[in-house]
């Protein structure tokens, strides 16, 4: 009788579940007994530690590859049991099972569960041993419904610990496997509850990201700390995810800095269970981070940085620079034309719509320009009224002539001179203030100076690394020196003459057609009226000195009979676009 020759697979998720019952030893050799019990030859078991929710496993794959190359037939492969096979939907049971039934290996399991194809169509003329219809699985069905059992076991263990995992996470403490240079430490909280936490590793991952965010820190090239930390040997993590297994990879520029942004090294935990909100890890008498908060900030450049608040709590704050680059400045159209610097500021006396540019052509072929209105403009004027046009020369002057006119009141002067002391006073102790917070950087950047300085003599073997250090030396003074001749302008500025800026003031008050005629600024003109009338005037009305100005101003011709009583008993100040006609005949003690 020809020996027949069988291999083993066995399965676990994790290493922690291979210590209890159903460990690769257990399964091992349950499978060897079922293979002496059947006088069969056991050539070799498979172990894995994977989920069973995916198909392409490596122990599968490996499997497959050694009956391919094996120099003997290889007849049958056991499972410990079904749930070993597929803890996911059926078909990836069946996906297993139609792989070795490709290579003429039975699937098979100790618990005798799964069964053999039989033949149950025999045609004495027709050979029906190549159809697939001439056999029958007894065990389909039982296979079917233990490994949906398999399947709403592992659901059911997840909803029973991925409550408690999530407020875990959110109180700051670590779920699955550690981060790069992390380990897993379990503590025992005040509580006497048992959590876990990531903790510096004590062998070479350690060391590595301790020296990736040093020279980080400190201004170093991201190319000169590859070089620097691959020398040291530096490997990634083994890799058993996929298809094919990966050894440990030498540093790469894009590994560095996906592991420097990550804030988990400096304690601060942003994942999806905490709504991408940092939170800050729990202290432990004994542990602390693998790098300061600082030193995170420093090796980031502080484009992304840790900020921590007086309660206790933490934030991630980004630079203006980023954020800009995510916030495009949208430039709006320019709808003002420099030969017509009244559009915006006059309306028309019949629907109050704006007036519009306009040039026609008379016979003699010279050109005439105006400012019109055709009533089309104006949305709530529902009947189209005749063409009003003002001739664009005259317009302008006439305009002109009333501005100078204009001139500000004694109250608005007073106001100018109580907010200029208020201003400069403010001003002079922000400078006091800005000087002492320049004092405090000063400080600080003569500490990193010191610190870069004697760290050169640990880099004399990488030049590239030693002119990048003399570049951030450089810099740093550059800093210094820019800081100081801050300081110095705002020592010397401290004085500044409150006199100069109240005549600045009253001189553009009382000359405001200077302003409203800055022609290459059309847009400011719409702004001083805005300033000086409460609503748009007609030309009419400018012509007959009656356009509703704020109190704040007054006409020159007014002045040679001012009204009489004091400014708050005889004005009042109206939103713009309201009427102040009746505000004479009102108590404004009332």
């Amino acid at each position: 009788m020809e020996p027949i020759y069988v291999i083993g697979l066995t399965r676990v998720s994790s290493e922690n579940q291979g210590k209890f019952w159903d460990s690769p030893e257990v399964q091992e050799q349950a499978i060897k007994r079922t293979a002496e019990g059947k006088g069969e030859t056991l050539l070799m078991t498979f172990k894995e530690n994977y989920t069973g929710t995916k198909m392409n496993r490596p122990a599968v794959l490996k499997a497959l590859e050694f009956i391919k190359l094996s120099k003997v037939k290889i007849s049958k492969c056991y499972i410990y049991n079904i749930d070993r096979s597929s803890r996911g939907w059926h078909d990836v049971h069946f996906w297993i099972k139609k792989m070795f039934k490709d290579v003429w290996v039975t699937y098979l399991d100790t618990s005798w569960v799964m069964q053999e194809k039989r033949k149950i169509i025999h045609i004495e003329w027709v050979n029906t041993d190549e159809y697939g219809w001439a056999y029958e699985n007894p065990s389909e069905y039982a296979e079917e419904m233990l490994v949906m059992m398999a399947k709403n076991e592992k659901d059911k263990m997840l909803q029973r610990t991925i409550s408690q995992e999530i407020r875990n996470t959110k109180d700051g403490y670590h779920q699955r496997e550690s981060h790069f240079g992390l380990k897993n430490m379990r503590i025992q909280t005040t509580e006497w509850k048992k959590k876990v936490i990531e903790i510096p590793d004590d062998g070479m991952e350690g060391e590595w990201m301790r020296k990736i965010y040093e020279l980080r820190s400190i201004g170093i090239p991201d190319t000169e700390i590859v070089k620097e930390v691959n020398l040291m040997g530096f490997k990634t993590r083994y890799n058993k995810c996929g298809d094919i297994e990966t050894i440990g990879s030498p540093l790469t520029v894009k590994y560095l800095q996906k592991l420097v942004k990550n804030p988990t090294y400096a304690w601060v935990k942003i994942e999806k269970w905490t709504g991408n909100k940092p939170v800050r890890v729990p202290y432990v008498d004994g542990y602390q981070s693998l790098v300061s908060i600082t030193t995170w900030n420093r090796a980031n450049k502080w484009v992304v940085q840790i900020a921590e608040r007086e309660d206790g709590e933490v934030e991630i704050l980004y630079s203006k620079k980023w954020k800009e680059s995510f916030e495009p400045i949208v430039e709006r159209r320019k709808n003002y034309d420099s030969n017509y610097p009244f559009t915006r500021a006059l309306r028309c006396p019949t629907c109050s719509g704006h007036l519009t540019p306009s040039k026609s052509r008379s016979k003699t072929w010279a050109h005439h320009y105006y400012y019109q209105c055709n009533g089309k403009k104006n949305e709530n004027w529902i009947i189209k009224h005749p063409n009003y046009s003002l001739r664009r020369t005259e317009a302008n002057s006439k305009v002109m002539e009333f501005m100078r006119e204009i001139t500000p009141s004694p109250w608005l002067i007073k106001s100018i001179d109580y907010i200029a002391s208020v201003y400069f006073d403010s001003r002079n102790k922000s400078n006091i203030h800005v000087v002492s917070e320049n004092e405090k950087k000063l400080k600080e950047y003569e500490n990193q100076k010191r610190e870069l300085g004697g760290s050169i003599h640990k880099y004399l073997h990488l030049p590239n690394t030693i002119e990048a250090i003399e570049k951030q030396l450089g810099k740093i003074d550059e800093d210094i020196l820019q800081l100081k001749t801050i300081s110095a302008d705002l020592v010397c500025g401290q004085g500044v003459n409150k006199t100069e800026f109240r005549k600045f003031m009253v001189y553009h008050l009382t000359h405001l057609q200077e302003l409203a005629s800055d022609v290459e600024k059309p847009e400011n003109i719409d702004l001083i009226f805005r300033f000086v009338f409460q609503e748009k005037p007609s030309y009419e009305e400018i012509l007959s000195h009656t356009p509703k100005i704020y109190p704040i101003f007054s006409l020159q011709s007014q002045l040679k009979n001012p009204p009489e009583g004091d400014f708050s008993e005889s004005m009042h100040w109206w939103r713009h676009g309201e009427s102040n006609s009746d505000c004479g005949n009102e108590n404004p003690a009332s």
